[in-house]
């Protein structure tokens, strides 16, 4: 769009082409030219706005909230940040308690594990009963969050656990439409100082086998007990390592004594991966004990919890905080003293993570790398029953 004098004296407006075709107009003085452009300017701003949705409105609410935001030192790109962080989801909304509910409902059918789920279950509902189980789920900031996990007295770690789960039932709203953000992800993770590994000494493991292979005793607190049906529990775990929870899915089918081998299934391994764990040769002296008809079925006894609480109480085990006597039973005392006591022995952090069906050899090395000496782990590896002991 130009404006040029004519040699007639006339000058002419030059609009541009609309349908191909050239459009001028022509006025007698510059000024009315120049008015006419600016009418022109006017007219293609407001189609421009049209080809846009734009309304006068529209604009006029753009100035306004502009201007409001000016008091706040904000922008648009502020106010819509904010909008979209606290907004109303485009799903329906859902009470906390009844999201977790649906949140474990669908966990379920994705075949997670009854573990895992009663540990989620927790975490989430510990949020609910902290107030917030009747409050939309969209509303539930980080704040909010952050004071729950704080408030509680938890220890780090503890805290990190419950905040992982809670994230998990957050990210599923989230792609359900039902919150428009995880207001768990801006919570930061605690940062963890590196414990010492906890293990059985050479001594415990032999009170342990001892005392398991004991006739019922005829005296004293532990009159009548007959701890034998946990012998092939306590031997798995001290020299094979195997998680308490996949030993607690095991049959005795699984265990091969002729191959000195036992299997973990990949559904009831803790990494859904297929392992074969060797039995040492201790393991299979100690194993020899167990008579063959009793062989079958669950490698757990029934009424397992109770007879393994009694059973390290009787082996000079402090099993809960409110035991008057004891030493502490270590955090997963048995893997951990297999997995220090493999290492120490071969050295070999490929053979072991594939033995206790880690995904990451790291975890090993930072954990069980000088925690029994070489000396101690000859000395384990050798513990053997008494000749001649029988059932």
């Amino acid at each position: 769009m130009n404006i040029r004098q004519r040699g007639d004296g006339y000058w002419e407006l030059y609009v541009g082409k609309i349908a191909g075709k050239r459009i001028r107009k022509t006025f007698k003085t510059e000024s009315l030219a120049k008015a006419a452009m600016k009418d022109e300017e006017k007219k293609k701003a407001r189609l421009g706005r049209a080809a846009h949705a734009i309304s006068d409105a529209e604009v006029m609410e753009f100035i306004r909230v502009k201007t409001e935001l000016k008091k706040f030192d904000a922008t648009l790109e502020d106010a819509v940040e904010f909008f979209v962080k606290y907004a109303r989801p485009m799903g329906e909304p859902l009470k906390l308690d009844v999201l977790v509910d649906q949140v474990l409902t669908a966990k379920l059918s994705e075949g997670k594990r009854p573990r895992y789920l009663s540990q989620l279950k927790c975490s989430a509902m510990s949020l609910c009963n902290a107030g917030h189980g009747q409050r939309w789920a969209h509303e539930i900031s980080t704040d909010d969050i952050e004071g729950w996990l704080r408030g509680q007295g938890w220890a780090p770690k503890t805290q990190n656990v419950y905040l992982t789960d809670v994230r998990t039932v957050f990210s599923w709203a989230k792609e359900k439409g039902i919150v428009t953000r995880n207001p768990a992800e801006e919570v930061k993770k605690l940062t963890l100082d590196s414990s010492e590994v906890e293990i059985l000494s050479y001594m415990d493991c032999l009170r342990l086998l001892v005392r398991v292979t004991r006739c019922p005793s005829q005296a004293g607190k532990w009159k009548g007990e007959d701890f034998s049906p946990l012998l092939g529990y306590t031997v798995i775990g001290l020299f094979c390592g195997i998680r308490p929870e996949e030993m607690a899915r095991l049959d005795w089918a699984e265990v091969n004594l002729d191959e000195g081998t036992v299997l973990i299934p990949g559904h009831k391994s803790k990494t859904r991966q297929r392992r074969v764990v060797d039995l040492s040769e201790n393991a299979l002296e100690w194993m020899a004990l167990i008579p063959k008809e009793e062989m079958t079925g669950s490698l757990v006894p029934v009424n397992f919890r109770r007879r393994w609480d009694r059973f390290r109480r009787a082996a000079g085990f402090k099993v809960k905080a409110k035991d008057s006597r004891g030493r502490p039973w270590p955090h997963d005392a048995m893997r951990h003293t297999y997995a220090s006591m493999h290492y120490a022995a071969h050295q070999n952090e490929y053979l072991l993570q594939a033995q206790m069906g880690h995904t990451d050899g790291q975890m090993l090395f930072r954990h069980y790398r000088a925690v029994a000496s070489r000396r101690t782990a000859e000395a384990f590896w050798k513990i053997r029953p008494a000749k001649k002991r029988s059932l």
